[in-house]
């Protein structure tokens, strides 16, 4: 058999090549004109049975090639020889018989002699032209991608050049994903745009792992983050300080700011959101990433893939897994995708429930119960209503005046029994009940999925007794009781303006629990809970002597105690307290937060007097001079409200106070 035969023909002519096809040659290429007698392009005709059982076994497959048919034509330029260049020649050293092997490796380094001679200068450097950029994008190539500040891996399925209308090369990549169901590989889609003359190859956008100068550390760390994305297969609870991205608008991924707690649960993400997964590019088949060695040291029959990979993934799958996990943010109400790394197991804090002022009886009942209702909850043969199906949820009802502690109530026992804690207010379900039915339905089905406590807020419209003439209002009830008795969760209801409660709910609810005003004692608790969660270094020690002062002449709930600790801190780091904030501090900030406010304002002009020197030093606006002056309306330190203007009518407007050296 002859080497090479080359023809020169007409592409409008049939046949595309000379009548004897070059059949006597080893390869046989063919120069194509069009019919006014311009060059074309150039296609290659492997005739030798040798070459193509070698390259068959080597490349196996290419993209827009076959090795596997009886005819095999490549299209110039040979770019998927130039890529097995090195795995030819391996060949060749292994099988020096091969005559036929030793021509094709020859007629390659000619036809890429200038393309080998360029690569051998400017790749050692990490630099690559535009032109050339093909020679590092083989197939199967692990391309390394920094999206939204994260490294990921993927491996490169084909590079294509474009010419309209942009100069672009558009990279197909394949990564590893789980949709719900299993593990497959997804594609994603990555434009290098055309650029002159040089360019580092790690300012690419996306470009070969290997030529990353620690190449072989991000390696592990991405091989064991794949391990880490494989641990959170089914449904889990975890913390998330992070951006999560949302659902693509105007072109750019919405992203959201979390700083809360997340499930991950891509079955049920993939459910509402059915276009997270493009399932035209999705494939449960992975044993083309069972591992990462070169074509050539594969084996040319791989075994049919596992159907599902309950004995882990391999590591060349590990490092090209997705590097986010698709869930739901608790705190933001909303799908998101977010990011691996940043997820951390819960701190749960069992301490909250300790720190409730209300009856030890009355924990112990809503604790048991919500703990018996889970446990019970797989249980599908358990206690019905008369109908199947309904009665199988848990009502509480909390109802009391603001700052007592029901939404905290409801917050200790998710943590005390590790359950996700799903908050919203009935205002959020809208006012008519085709808006309610809408809001409503998919929160209890996911709340029931997840097992999850949901926390109605300010319920009054679902709690206060129907009347005759609320034509609106009891249809919208209605629709709420259809959906409460065919609800399988846990539900806590608050509301602080229900004096009495419709008989309707009231009959399917398992506890009805008043809250009344914080006593003297009960305040004490929270004064003394809130100064411990701040921390010594953050308040001076307070006798106990102080506190019960503070819990009897204070008659504030407890929300107010909490802004009162909260702004003291921040006001005695202001002042620069070393020791932490004082009783100096709690006294400004309650006049700081109108707590005086009506006493002030029916004064006499004595007491006036006086809450003038106490309203000294707390509130400050820049005057003239350095001095600190009030001048018609009155600000407090930091970001707190404004305070009242009728506190500081009449003498109070123009006063100076300079206690402050530093103007605000």
């Amino acid at each position: 058999m002859n080497k090479i035969k080359v023809s020169l023909n007409r592409t409008d002519q049939p046949g595309g090549q000379t009548a004897d096809g070059g059949t006597d040659h080893i390869l046989y290429e063919t120069r194509h004109f069009n019919a006014h007698g311009d060059f074309t392009h150039r296609s290659l005709n492997i005739n030798s049975p040798h070459l193509k059982d070698a390259l068959r076994r080597i490349i196996g497959e290419y993209p827009g090639v076959s090795f596997r048919t009886e005819n095999v034509r490549l299209h110039a330029p040979y770019r998927c020889l130039f890529h097995y260049l090195e795995e030819l020649r391996r060949e060749l050293e292994e099988q020096r018989s091969i005559k036929h092997l030793e021509f094709l490796v020859e007629f390659i380094e000619e036809e890429f002699k200038e393309v080998r001679f360029e690569a051998g200068n400017y790749l050692p450097e990490g630099l690559v032209s535009y032109e050339s950029l093909w020679t590092i994008l083989k197939p199967g190539t692990i391309i390394l991608q920094n999206s939204h500040g994260h490294q990921h891996a993927l491996s490169l399925v084909r590079a294509d050049y474009h010419h309209q209308p942009l100069e672009q090369v558009v990279l197909t990549l394949a990564y590893v994903d789980y949709n719900g169901k299993g593990f497959g590989v997804a594609n994603s889609k990555v434009t290098l745009h055309a650029f002159e003359g040089l360019e580092k190859i790690t300012e690419l956008p996306a470009y070969p792992l290997i030529y990353h100068p620690r190449h072989k550390v991000v390696r592990r760390t991405l091989i064991a983050r794949g391990r880490r994305f494989e641990t959170f297969v089914g449904r889990h609870y975890a913390e998330y300080k992070d951006i999560g991205l949302g659902n693509v608008v105007d072109g750019h991924r919405r992203q959201y700011h979390i700083n809360g707690r997340v499930i991950i649960d891509a079955d049920t993400y993939s459910r509402f959101n059915p276009t997270r997964f493009d399932y035209s590019d999705y494939t449960s088949d992975l044993s083309d990433y069972e591992d990462d060695c070169p074509a050539a040291d594969k084996p040319s029959e791989r075994p049919p893939p596992p159907s599902t990979h309950r004995g882990g993934l391999t590591d060349a799958q590990c490092l090209i897994t997705h590097y986010l996990l698709p869930g739901f943010s608790m705190c933001k109400k909303t799908w998101v995708e977010v990011f691996t790394d940043t997820l951390a197991p819960i701190d749960w804090n069992h301490a909250a429930l300790e720190e409730l002022a209300i009856p030890v009886s009355k924990k112990a009942l809503m604790t048991t119960l919500v703990e018996a209702h889970i446990k019970s909850a797989a249980n599908t043969s358990g206690f019905d209503d008369v109908i199947p199906g309904k009665g199988r949820g848990h009502v509480f009802i909390l109802h009391g005046p603001p700052g007592v502690g029901k939404t905290l109530t409801v917050e200790a026992i998710a943590e005390q029994t590790r359950r996700p804690l799903y908050t919203l207010s009935a205002g959020e379900l809208g006012s008519t009940p085709q808006d309610l039915a809408t809001t409503l339905q998919p929160i209890l089905e996911l709340t029931t999925i997840w097992k999850a406590i949901l926390l109605l807020e300010e319920a009054d419209v679902f709690l206060e007794p129907r009347s005759p003439g609320e034509v609106q209002r009891n249809m919208l009830f209605s629709t709420f009781l259809k959906f409460l008795d065919g609800y399988k969760g846990i539900i806590f209801m608050t509301t602080n303006r229900v004096a009495v409660i419709d008989e309707a709910i009231k009959s399917r609810a398992h506890v009805v629990l008043e809250y009344p005003e914080l006593g003297p004692h009960e305040r004490h608790g929270v004064w003394e809970a809130m100064l411990m969660r701040e921390g010594n270094s953050s308040f001076a020690v307070l006798e106990n002597a102080a506190l019960h002062e503070l819990a009897t002449r204070e008659r504030i709930d407890g929300r107010m105690i909490r802004n009162v600790v909260v702004g003291a801190r921040g006001l005695g780091e202001r002042r620069g307290k070393r020791d932490g904030a004082g009783l100096e501090e709690v006294a400004a900030m309650l006049e700081g937060m109108g707590v005086h406010a009506a006493q002030a304002a029916g004064a006499s002009g004595k007491e006036k007097k006086s809450r003038r020197e106490k309203w000294s030093g707390l509130s400050v606006v820049s005057g003239k001079d350095g001095k600190q002056v009030v001048d018609n309306e009155i600000w407090t330190p930091l970001w707190f409200d404004e305070i009242s203007k009728r506190a500081l009518e009449g003498e109070w407007v123009g006063v100076e106070f300079s206690r402050f050296e530093k103007p605000v």
